[in-house]
């Protein structure tokens, strides 16, 4: 009888003493298992192209833009955005109905779990109301978005011409 130490060191499948096929299959969901866990999905809010419509002189009010993903397996909700630009934020929906625009208030804007919400010309954005002065294409403003959990995240949004 052979000594252990003169058997070759056998691989982890043939230590299971598996059929071949199964051995692949086994190592097809061992590779499946490690890519998975190395691509990991992001978590919590991201938010994307913070941006003001730049203003002329004089003019009071301007609008805002960004995009939100939420990550979560919860709803989120921005219940409120302050910066000292704006005497006030309030957020705002354009639609178009009969061939005339029309804008409306929006009391909070509500980030489904796994959703995407897109503030932009058009429809849903900021409304910036008694400017402390004009939004100059390329300057960066600070603004602070406050959720109704309590979360704060202060941004840079940059001031760009219409296009």
């Amino acid at each position: 009888m052979a000594a252990v130490s003169d058997l070759p060191a056998p691989g982890i499948l043939n230590r299971l003493n598996c059929q071949p096929v199964l051995q692949k299959r086994l190592a097809a969901f061992a590779l499946l298992f490690l890519t998975l866990a190395a691509c990991q999905p992001e978590t919590g809010l991201e938010i994307r192209d913070p941006w003001l419509r730049a203003s002329a002189p004089g003019q009071t009010s301007g609008a805002g833009y960004l995009t939100l993903t939420n990550h979560e397996q919860r709803a989120r909700t921005l219940i409120a955005v302050q910066t000292p630009m704006a005497g006030s934020v309030m957020f705002h929906e354009s639609r178009e109905s009969e061939g005339v625009a029309r804008m409306s208030h929006l009391p909070v804007i509500e980030i489904g779990a796994g959703k995407t919400v897109q503030l932009a010309p058009g429809g849903k954005h900021l409304m910036l109301m008694s400017l402390a002065g004009p939004l100059v294409a390329g300057e960066r403003y600070s603004m602070t978005l406050i959720f109704k959990d309590g979360e704060r995240e202060t941004l840079e949004f940059e001031a760009r011409k219409p296009h």
